[in-house]
C-alpha cells in the first residue's frame, strides 16, 4: 500500500518526470503582438489605458536594443531547475518592440505618424525615443516574462516624459514549454511596460 505521505509526492514527481522529458531542445518563438485577449491560467491581455487623447500625433524615433543578452529571450529548466535550453526569437526584437508601442499608442487615441506626415508642425507632435534593456522569459513551473524599456517623449523642443519600464507577463504553469507560452508571456510583460508609459504621458502631454 502507498503511504499518504508518497501519494502526496506523486504529482510532484510526474511533473518532474514530465519536465525532464521537455527540458532539451532549442524553442524558436515567433514574437507576435497584441498578445492573446484570453489566455486561460494566465494573465489577461488589456488596453494600456482607457482614456484617449484625440488624435494627438506621436512620432517614434530611435528605439536602440541594448540587451546584454541578445542570444536568446528565454530559457528551458527541467525538473531540477537547471537552464537545458535556449529560447530564440524568429523574428527581430527591435521591430517588435517598436510595432507594440505603436499599436499601444494607437489604441490609447494617439496618432502614430512619420515627420514627413506633418511637415512643420513636428514639433508640436510627441517624440519618442528609447532603449531596449531586457526582453526575457525565464521558466520553471511557471512563465516569466520581463520586458524593461527606458523611453523618452519630448514634445515642443521640452522633455514631458523620462524614465525606465519595468513589465511582467505570464502565460501561467509551464506544461510543456512551448514557444507559443513564452511568446504570449513576452507580449504581456510589454504591454505592461509600455501600458506605464502611456499613462504617465496621459499626465503630461500637450493637446
Amino acid at each position: 500500500m502507498i503511504s499518504i505521505h508518497k501519494k502526496q509526492m506523486m504529482p510532484l514527481l510526474i511533473a518532474i518526470i514530465f519536465l525532464n522529458g521537455c527540458a532539451f531542445g532549442t524553442r524558436e518563438a515567433l514574437l507576435t503582438y497584441p498578445p492573446p485577449v484570453d489566455q486561460e491560467g494566465g494573465q489577461v491581455a488589456h488596453a494600456a489605458n482607457q482614456a484617449t487623447k484625440n488624435g494627438v500625433k506621436v512620432i517614434i524615433g530611435d528605439v536602440e536594443d541594448k540587451r546584454t543578452v541578445t542570444h536568446r529571450v528565454g530559457n528551458v529548466r527541467n525538473g531540477f531547475g537547471m537552464d537545458t535550453a535556449d529560447v530564440v526569437a524568429t523574428n527581430n526584437v527591435r521591430d517588435w518592440v517598436v510595432e507594440a508601442l505603436q499599436w499601444e499608442l494607437n489604441n490609447a487615441g494617439y496618432s502614430v505618424v512619420k515627420p514627413a506626415d506633418i511637415g512643420k508642425d513636428v514639433d508640436s507632435a510627441v517624440n519618442v525615443t528609447g532603449a531596449i534593456q531586457t526582453i526575457y522569459c525565464d521558466v520553471y513551473m511557471t512563465y516569466d516574462g520581463d520586458a524593461t524599456v527606458q523611453l523618452k517623449a519630448v514634445q515642443n523642443g521640452k522633455e514631458i516624459v523620462h524614465n525606465l519600464y519595468v513589465g511582467s507577463g505570464s502565460a501561467g504553469m509551464n506544461w510543456a514549454a512551448t514557444e507559443e507560452s513564452y511568446s504570449i508571456s513576452l507580449g504581456l510583460a510589454l504591454q505592461d511596460a509600455i501600458g506605464k508609459f502611456i499613462n504617465e504621458l496621459n499626465s503630461k502631454v500637450m493637446q
